[in-house]
């Protein structure tokens, strides 16, 4: 486990860093799932710009950035927004850079989304992951979640067809 971790709840001024996160940890973490052009054309100004939008129409419900040095990681949770689960939380997104993987950034940060999503009333969350994601999927499970293999999503990612996985957990 990580010492010296801070999670902290993320402003707007900490988007800058939200973004960077997100941008690394895709063109990090997706490598062969989705299409490399489409990971190359990843942009921080514009995932940025997505953030901004997002928390200015307060789309972003919970949002936790983790603090080392420097920001390593964020979780993005929240209702959820599948129709058939509306009384439950959902982890929008959760990334931490590469440097971090295997260190328990990621479930310091579940963690703290699970007790905050506990006080709103969920009991139980879920997320959404691809199908692919192999590394990702392992971790969720040692956190105790139950892969839903019959809950799938198709859709496409810069044209590459992808299929995504739910994963369930109960907080608390």
């Amino acid at each position: 486990m990580l010492t010296g971790v801070r999670i902290l709840s993320a402003s707007y001024q900490d988007l800058p860093d939200v973004a960077l996160i997100h941008v690394a940890a895709w063109k990090q973490a997706y490598v062969g799932q989705v299409s490399q052009a489409y990971l190359d054309g990843l942009n921080v100004a514009q995932r940025l710009e997505r953030w901004q939008e997002q928390f200015a129409d307060c789309a972003v419900s919970g949002l936790l950035a983790a603090n080392i040095k420097k920001a390593a990681g964020f979780i993005c949770f929240g209702h959820a927004r599948d129709d058939d689960r509306q009384d439950w939380g959902e982890i929008y997104a959760i990334y931490v850079l590469e440097a971090y993987w295997g260190g328990g950034l990621g479930y310091q940060l579940y963690k703290h989304a699970c007790a905050e999503l506990q006080q709103n009333g969920y009991m139980r969350a879920y997320l959404w992951v691809l199908a692919t994601n192999d590394r990702a999927i392992a971790a969720y499970e040692r956190w105790g979640g139950l892969v839903e293999y019959d809950r799938l999503k198709d859709h496409q990612i810069g044209g590459k067809r992808v299929k995504e996985v739910s994963v369930s957990f109960v907080c608390g």
